[in-house]
């Protein structure tokens, strides 16, 4: 019985230290300054800093059009790096650092 109380507290020790650092991207958010298809990439200007940031985007990078008020029936739905404009507000998670940002997910606000 000591055995199985010891390796649950082990478990659950190792599940909370998993989940902890489940949500580990890094997050940005702001207005679109610029685009450049030809490089897969664009420039937002920082909510936080006001700096310019430009983030990459790759292949498995996932973008979705949310809407920009919540309403009793808000929708959101898949799209394509095309679909994103100067002047639209997004929400950004990211890895990397620096100058070499690249968005995993990219939630467009219009």
């Amino acid at each position: 019985m000591v055995r199985f109380i010891k390796a649950l507290g082990f478990t659950l020790a190792i599940m909370a230290a998993s989940s902890a650092f489940a949500d580990n991207d890094l997050k940005i958010s702001g207005k679109v300054k610029s685009i450049d298809a030809q490089k897969m990439s664009f420039v937002i200007i920082d909510d936080a800093t006001g700096n310019d940031v430009i983030v990459g985007v790759n292949p498995a990078t996932d973008f979705e059009a949310k809407a920009r008020k919540k309403q009793m029936f808000s929708w959101d739905k898949d799209v394509e790096f095309e679909y994103l404009q100067a002047g639209d507000w997004v929400k950004i998670e990211y890895i990397g650092r620096g100058p070499n940002i690249v968005a995993e997910e990219v939630d467009i606000y219009r």
